[in-house]
């Protein structure tokens, strides 16, 4: 369900809120910390995780992220609150070319609502075009309440995620386990 371009502000704003928030958690942190890659010499680079090319960060804000980010000086600024400082997207989220709210049916299983988003993305990917997903305004209970207050779903229908899209000029190809590692025998 595509988004009214109006909200585009105000849903960038409610985004940066809840990545901040969601940062204040040292738990967060730390695991998005263990997932990020920061430079091509990680190990992870090209096996998992979170690269920087991935998230179209510079080499500079690269550097910057890997220092900023570390769970010790995050508790720092989270006491300082100034977590907002790290995670802005508002700029790209206004830029987007569209911004839609994934929606399932309420009693359908987790799995199978998982599963037709993926396939949604993949078909984007296919037609020539980048979703990123928004995760945090789901995660976060007051902010989805504020989103959806603002962009009702039909009735009986439950947020499964937010994603804003845009043409793909040049993506950067995420790294992925070998399949024979995630099969299980």
């Amino acid at each position: 369900m595509p988004l009214a371009a109006g909200l585009s502000a105000q849903v960038a704003n409610w985004y940066d809120a809840a990545a901040a928030a969601g940062l204040d958690d040292p738990r967060f942190a730390a695991e998005l910390y263990n997932w990020m890659r920061f430079t091509r010499t990680d190990p992870g680079w090209q096996r998992d995780g979170l690269a920087t090319d991935c998230l179209a960060l510079s080499g500079f804000e690269a550097w910057g992220a890997s220092l900023a980010l570390k769970p010790a000086v995050v508790k720092w600024l989270a006491r300082a609150s100034l977590t907002p400082l790290l995670v802005s997207e508002a700029a790209k989220v206004k830029s987007a070319a569209r911004l839609v709210l994934l929606h399932h049916a309420q009693d359908e299983p987790a799995f199978d609502a998982g599963r037709a988003w993926y396939r949604f993305w993949l078909a984007l990917t296919l037609a020539g075009w980048v979703g990123v997903p928004m995760s945090a305004l789901g995660d976060s209970p007051a902010h989805q309440a504020a989103l959806l207050a603002a962009a009702p779903l039909p009735p009986g229908r439950r947020l499964l995620n937010v994603m804003r899209l845009g043409p793909a000029d040049v993506a950067a190809r995420s790294a992925r386990l070998p399949a024979a590692e995630l099969l299980l025998t």
